[in-house]
């Protein structure tokens, strides 16, 4: 552990920076966890564990990463993921079914085919690498590129040689498999005119998931539920909705990544009130993975000569604007202060700027 962690961590404390302290010290839980320090790393997150934040903690003792037992598996229609420890957030109401469907897997309860349901940028894909991290399982994803053929014909013989992939891998107790946006396939059987060949995927699909071995965790996501075939989705042991999304929830996930993305880029100034007061102007926030890149793009092309150029440009790219108007802003309860932060026009200019009707 270094020892500007410790030194940072105290900072924060003192300085009241109750999101800059949770994020050091679930570094430091992450530096333990790396270390091989499970037991102290896990109890630091249980210490930190708050709403709108959910760090997979293995369940186990085997660390899936090192394992290369089964790096020599000849896999076609599989290809295997690496985990990381990378912080997933999500409201609670999310947070509590992810959890509930860990434990029903853990307590061999039958539920094992699971379905992440939501618009694009919900966290669907992040979840499922978290579900394997929590279990302390193996992550394989469905290679579409291998499954899909211009014929349906072929495509309805590889799902049948998917699914025999998949129930022969080893130690299954071991795998979480990821078809990630099935969508993809349900689009390839919709844009064929054969609907004979196209019943005969469904049913090829349908059957895989019925013979699929009971030991096996099989995670779908989908951005589009409402056109899904409605056998397909009652296969499905457990739905989870990830459109659940408050603005109170983005607001705080946006809070959290700001301050992520400042460290990562050693930039000090820190300004939350306003970022707070910047998120209530658009009529609508962005999703986490919308929020994500935006706050990423804002922070990484900053000004280094600039420590406030991060906020110009996290405004324009909410407002959708170039230019931006004193009154304007005014009008939406800034402060002078606000402006000079946002503007970079001095306090003098923008209150002769306000005398005048035009914008700046």
């Amino acid at each position: 552990m270094k020892k500007q962690d410790i030194v940072r961590l105290i900072e924060c404390h003192q300085l009241g920076d109750h999101s800059g302290f949770r994020q050091q010290a679930l570094k430091i839980a992450q530096e333990f966890d790396a270390m091989g320090d499970h037991e102290i790393g896990a109890y630091i997150m249980r210490l930190i564990s708050g709403v709108g934040i959910f760090v997979p903690q293995s369940q186990g003792s085997t660390n899936t990463e090192e394992s290369s037992e089964f790096d020599g598996e000849e896999l076609i229609y599989l290809e295997r993921c690496s985990l990381s420890m990378e912080e997933l957030y999500l409201p609670d109401a999310i947070v509590d079914d992810f959890k509930g469907a860990a434990r029903a897997v853990m307590r061999h309860m039958g539920i094992n085919r699971l379905l992440f349901t939501g618009k694009p940028g919900t966290g669907k894909t992040e979840a499922a690498h978290a579900f394997a991290k929590l279990l302390d399982r193996r992550l394989y994803s469905v290679s579409f590129a291998e499954l899909i053929d211009s014929k349906l014909g072929e495509t309805i013989k590889n799902i049948a040689a998917l699914f025999r992939e998949i129930n022969a891998l080893g130690e299954p107790w071991k795998a979480v498999v990821l078809f990630d946006e099935i969508d993809a396939l349900a689009l390839n059987r919709i844009s064929s005119q054969d609907l004979r060949e196209m019943g005969r995927a469904v049913s090829a699909f349908l059957k895989g998931l019925d013979e699929l071995n009971g030991e096996i965790v099989l995670i779908a996501t989908t951005n589009l539920l409402a056109e899904m075939d409605r056998a397909l989705v009652r296969r499905f042991d457990c739905v989870i909705d990830f459109d659940r999304y408050g603005r109170e929830d983005l607001t705080e996930i946006a809070v959290k990544l700001l301050d992520r993305y400042l460290q990562l880029a050693k930039i000090k100034y820190r300004n939350v009130r306003l970022f707070r007061k910047m998120l209530l102007v658009p009529e609508q926030l962005p999703s986490p993975g919308e929020l994500k890149n935006l706050l990423k793009t804002a922070v990484g092309f900053s000004d280094p000569q600039d420590e406030t150029d991060y906020l110009k440009r996290l405004y324009k790219a909410l407002v959708s604007q170039e230019k931006l108007s004193v009154p304007e802003l005014i009008g939406r309860g800034f402060s002078v202060r606000d402006l000079e932060i946002l503007t970079g026009i001095s306090k003098s200019s923008v209150a002769r700027n306000l005398r005048k009707p035009d914008d700046n």
